[in-house]
């Protein structure tokens, strides 16, 4: 791929997502029933464009400013970050706020480290939420948010830290009892990074490595393999990674197509996930699936 057209396209990208951000310094995206996302989609965001490449310009530099204080004024009264205001604290959120902070220069909070801790089965699993009746799906263990709580707190715990080799070893035995499997996404190309990216924090502890299929279909899982595949093979171009720079628009996004699962409560982990219908939405705005392209392009090397 040559370069000029790879930093092209990453520029493309950047300028569709900093139009995109709100006055107030969120990213916005999605329409669930308690309204958009805020906090979850400005660290998912955020964190992408932390991890574009190169220092950030100053028009970046000053985009990630304003995340950082939009989610500063966001954390939940007890500590952590939930969807939006209107909903509780979570582990997926917290973790990814917990993320982008760090990579954002931003000292971690240890009452933030502690209600992400908080969500943490005494089995080692993550849950989403821990509210409500115990036999709530959204509390049970969640694969992909496993993965990204263990990733937010392994700096601060350490690879040897109880926690850390607890989480891990559930999501191994999940993976050897066939249960590694996505529960809020409809496809298993984003646990598939998220465990990836583990493994590479924490590269001796053997945290579990996962190949989805079917082939990625949707930009956003385009997105999520073409990374995969990068750094698991750094210098290969992959399929996935041609076939995802064609899809980008003019404007330097990515279209928007059903990617979030709603998973209906009733089900638990693992492939009860498909035998309950659940509902799909899209990120009508184009920031989730660009920022995932956009973190592609930069782990793609010329």
């Amino acid at each position: 791929m040559p370069a000029p057209r790879l930093e092209a396209s990453r520029a493309r990208a950047r300028r569709f997502l900093l139009d995109l951000q709100d006055p107030d310094g969120a990213w916005r995206d999605f329409d669930l029933p308690p309204g958009p996302a805020d906090a979850w989609v400005t660290a998912f965001v955020g964190l992408s464009l932390t991890l574009a490449g190169g220092p950030p310009e100053a028009r970046t530099r000053g985009a990630l400013d304003r995340a950082a204080a939009y989610l500063g004024g966001a954390r939940a009264p007890g500590g952590g970050w939930g969807y939006n205001r209107r909903c509780p604290a979570d582990a997926d959120s917290t973790a990814l706020a917990c993320l982008f902070l760090a990579a954002a220069g931003e000292a971690a909070r240890p009452r933030d480290l502690a209600v992400l801790a908080g969500f943490q089965h005494d089995d080692g699993a993550f849950a989403t939420y821990r509210f409500g009746d115990p036999a709530h799906g959204w509390r049970g263990g969640h694969p992909e948010v496993t993965a990204t709580a263990l990733r937010a707190l392994l700096p601060h715990l350490g690879a040897g830290h109880g926690r850390i080799r607890a989480g891990l070893a559930w999501l191994g035995r999940a993976q050897d009892q066939g249960g590694l499997t996505a529960y809020w996404w409809p496809t298993d190309w984003y646990l598939a990074l998220e465990l990836e990216r583990l493994a590479a924090g924490a590269p001796a502890l053997g945290s579990p490595r996962l190949t989805p299929g079917p082939e990625p279909v949707t930009s956003f899982d385009l997105a999520l393999a073409a990374e995969l595949q990068s750094i698991r093979s750094p210098g290969v171009r992959y399929g996935a990674f041609q076939r995802l720079l064609a899809r980008q628009s003019a404007d330097g996004s990515w279209p928007s197509e059903p990617i979030l699962r709603l998973t209906d409560p009733r089900a638990t982990a693992g492939h009860q996930t498909e035998a309950v219908a659940s509902r799909l939405f899209e990120d009508r705005g184009r920031s989730f699936v660009t920022a995932a392209a956009l973190s592609a392009t930069a782990a793609v090397k010329p």
